[in-house]
């Protein structure tokens, strides 16, 4: 009994508490309404389901992905919604991974022959007061690579109103779409085609700093502050492209876990080897 008791004190001590949320696979949605206010008999849990909040796009939960199913150069977006707001504490760390696939289209023959990606894709993160956006741009149609980048708004629909911003790009946008400046960007090596995009949103010194990084890149990192708050309500993807180059982004996880005060992960690690050597005694 005493042995099971120091083993779960040390279990209960080490092992970080985690959530994980993979939206792409979650077929929940509300149910539908028009316009951008959410009546008020309505839970908006999971994909928000009106034309001012998900429009243009195809969602796969079989295959853990999202389409662009849109006309030529429409905006196009769907917002997933937490059941509650999600507050990022100081001893939490979220990290997140999703995949973008955008096809290419060839125009032209000989030396005028040019590769064209003709599309753009972004995630952001929304909370009560600013979105988190990353993804690619537009600015590399007829270059090699697009720049992989992020950037934060301040226009944010409000929760029930609807009032504000449904979608981010990094590119001219109108509407509903907000046009996000580039805060920092990963160049020389996002290729057109498929990349996975993976990083984390931890406390770091005074704040909270954004970590990411492409599959395709072989060095180097985006770094961005976020200052000193923050939280989610919705996770929103948005595209922008032509019916020949449909962009895809695919396989989006997110999870946020706690982490041990270093006092606390101290005193566990200390009861795991005195755990330890009283086995070796015995």
């Amino acid at each position: 009994m005493k042995k099971t008791l120091i083993t779960l004190m040390v279990l209960a001590g080490v092992a970080a508490a985690s959530t994980v949320y993979e939206p792409l696979k979650d077929t929940t949605t509300t149910e539908s309404f028009t316009g951008e206010s959410i009546p008020t008999n309505i839970t908006p849990v999971g994909w928000l389901n009106s034309s001012s909040y998900k429009t243009g796009v195809t969602i796969d939960a079989s295959a853990n992905s999202i389409t662009f199913a849109g006309n030529d150069w429409n905006r196009v977006y769907a917002d997933y919604r937490f059941e509650n707001l999600i507050t990022l504490g100081k001893e939490q760390v979220l990290t997140f991974s999703f995949t973008i696939d955008r096809p290419t289209t060839v125009e032209g023959s000989g030396e005028n022959q040019v590769t064209k990606s003709l599309s753009s894709a972004t995630v952001a993160f929304v909370g009560s007061e600013k979105a988190i956006v990353m993804g690619h741009d537009e600015s590399g149609f007829t270059s090699a690579y697009s720049k992989l980048q992020v950037g934060t708004s301040s226009n944010v629909a409000d929760a029930t109103t609807g009032v504000g911003a449904h979608g981010y790009l990094f590119a001219n946008a109108y509407g509903a779409v907000a046009s996000v400046t580039s805060s920092a960007s990963l160049d020389g090596g996002v290729p057109f085609g498929t990349s996975t995009i993976s990083g984390s949103i931890s406390w770091v010194d005074d704040q909270f700093v954004l970590t990411m990084s492409s599959s395709e890149v072989q060095e180097g990192e985006i770094t961005y502050e976020l200052g000193e708050n923050v939280d989610l309500r919705d996770i929103v993807i948005s595209m922008n492209a032509t019916t020949s180059t449909k962009p895809t982004i695919s396989n989006l996880r997110m999870e946020i876990a706690s982490v041990p005060e270093p006092a606390t992960a101290t005193l566990s690690l200390l009861a795991l080897a005195g755990l330890a050597s009283r086995r070796r005694r015995k």
